[in-house]
């Protein structure tokens, strides 16, 4: 997203990082331990990381 103001950026960033703090750490690092694989291999590699 593009924001008008900085003062806009802070408070979607703000309001995501609220967000992702009220889910369930497990689930936060998961994501980010499956985000960070992604952005490194394959779409086919990502499917068979995800599954094991």
């Amino acid at each position: 997203r593009v924001f008008d103001t900085r003062e806009a950026l802070l408070d979607a960033a703000i309001s995501l990082a609220n967000v992702i703090a009220c889910k369930s750490p497990i689930a936060v690092q998961g994501s980010k331990i499956n985000l960070n694989y992604a952005r490194d291999h394959t779409v086919d590699d990502n499917f068979t990381f995800v599954v094991c």
